[in-house]
């Protein structure tokens, strides 16, 4: 084991349930590479290229500026839009479609490429943008898919209600 947390940690605040192989834990940035990590899939099969523009994949990005951002810049975090988007609610958060909506009308704060900083609040949606454009189906859907039930993983972006 690289971490056995099971023999004394708790896993919720509200109340004391111990920590176990079966815990559920929310991995925050960990997801990054992996919603990455489907993109390259989709580069690797030819079916995305990192020099085009993310418009030819998600067209209503087209506006406020990123008019002229490749897929490699959104991949290397300097697409300009690392915020969530202005009136965001915690429920827009939740639903990738309402969320790729408010992301692609988004301003860019700065002109694509120029500046570098993790798109903390976005970069799992933007990934999420290509790979329903191109695969026709949700980021989970194909993460889980592609990469996690051919590996044996029990990850997920979303987790199946019979899982919880």
């Amino acid at each position: 084991d690289v971490l056995d947390a099971s023999s004394s940690s708790l896993h919720s605040c509200s109340a004391e349930i111990p920590w176990s192989e079966a815990t559920i834990v929310m991995p925050y940035s960990v997801s990054k590479p992996l919603a990455a990590l489907c993109c390259l899939l989709l580069i690797d099969r030819g079916l995305l290229d990192p020099d085009a523009l993310v418009s030819e994949t998600w067209a209503e990005w087209a506006s406020g500026g990123k008019e002229q951002c490749t897929v490699r810049q959104l991949l290397e975090h300097r697409a300009g839009i690392p915020f969530a988007p202005q009136g965001c609610q915690l429920t827009d958060l939740l639903d990738w479609r309402a969320m790729l909506e408010k992301i692609a009308a988004e301003p860019s704060v700065w002109p694509p490429g120029e500046v570098q900083a993790e798109h903390a609040m976005t970069f799992g949606h933007l990934c999420a943008a290509l790979v329903h454009g191109l695969a026709g189906t949700s980021l989970g859907s194909f993460f889980q898919s592609e990469v996690a039930d051919p590996l044996g993983l029990k990850l997920y972006f979303g987790v199946p209600s019979d899982e919880l």
